[in-house]
Parts: C-alpha cells; structure tokens; sequence
C-alpha cells in the first residue's frame, strides 16, 4: 500500500467538493514536502482554502457521511479565520482545513500550486510548490522556535531532492520577506548544496 494511499483517500471527497463549489484549495504542510522531498507519514493533513461561510452548511450536507463534521462549529472557524479539522471516518485521518490568509505570500503559494496525481487512478489534485514548501516550512519551523526536527528534516528532504532545479531568486526573495534568510542559507548548507 502507498505512502499516500489513506491520505488520498481522506481527501478525495472533500476536494470533489471544493471543486464542485468552486472553493480555491491548495494543499501544503508535510503532504508537500514529502510530495516534492522525502516521503513520509504524517498525523494530518493540511489543505489551504478559501471557503465563505455561506459555503459551510452545503459543505456539511455533501461531506457529512464521509468525515465527523461540526457544522456551526465549522462556520464559526470561518467567520473568525480559523482553521477547522475533520476527521475521515473510514481511516479517522485528521484534514485540518486552514483559511487562504490574504497575505501576499499565501497568495503567491496559492497561485503557483499545481495539480498533482498523488496516487496512480486517483484525480489530480493542487499541491503547493517546492519552494513554497521550503518557504512555508522555514516559516513554521521559526515560529516553532527553530527546535522542530521533524520540520527541519522535511526541508532538507526537498532542498535534497529538487538542488538545482529550485528557483533560487524566488526562494531567496520570499525567504527575505518571510524574514528567514539565515534558515535558507543554513537548509542549503545542511543539505551540502550552495546557494549560487
């Protein structure tokens, strides 16, 4: 069985809806990474979306016999720009559903997201970027007090991977802006690459 058979399988219903109701999605976090870097297993998975409130309760209707679902709980979070966690009943695999942040970054991570077949017969789906996980990754990794192995090791894996046919200007831009330039630098040292 794949890595990412259970996580597929968790999403496929709720990207069917997103897409049936038009709602922007992208998924990120450890997904991403592992996608783009080394595979891993994760606890959860993260998709960025940007979802009204007035969508919530067609949502709940279409998704309710697939995922424990809360529908005023679900509303409140997207009222208040709070991210909000189903859980896939099949496998309980936790979806945390996180709001498209109107930042310039997340917008940019949005656009540059490109779908992706994560399993063979499965239907494509939008995944962040590889610098955007590098970028995002940094991010999460800095605001975890620079101590997360796990994020750490999820950046080397995509620097490892991808090398050269990163975007170097992008990365670097971006990296400045999210302002962790040192954490660039020092992911490319780790990984025994240079930045040009």
């Amino acid at each position: 069985m794949s890595l990412y058979h259970e996580i597929v399988e968790a999403l496929v219903p709720l990207v069917s809806m997103f897409e049936q109701l038009g709602i922007v999605y992208y998924i990120g976090g450890s997904v991403s990474s592992s996608f783009h870097g080394i595979a891993r297993r994760t606890n959860d998975v993260d998709i960025i979306a940007q979802i009204f409130p007035d969508q919530v309760h067609a949502l709940v209707q279409m998704l309710q016999h697939d995922y424990y679902v809360d529908e005023a709980a679900w509303r409140d979070a997207v009222r208040r720009g709070f991210s909000y966690n189903l859980l896939y009943l099949q496998t309980m695999t936790k979806v945390d559903v996180m709001p498209l942040r109107q930042r310039a970054f997340t917008r940019e991570e949005e656009r540059r997201a490109q779908p992706y077949i994560l399993e063979d017969g499965d239907p494509p789906m939008r995944i962040a970027s590889a610098e955007d996980a590098v970028l995002s990754k940094l991010e999460w990794f800095q605001q975890g007090g620079r101590s997360s192995t796990r994020q750490w090791n999820d950046i080397l894996g995509v620097v490892r991977e991808q090398g050269r046919t990163l975007d170097m200007s992008y990365l670097q831009r971006w990296a400045n802006a999210l302002e962790v330039p040192d954490l660039l630098e020092q992911a490319f040292i780790d990984a025994d690459l240079t930045q040009p």
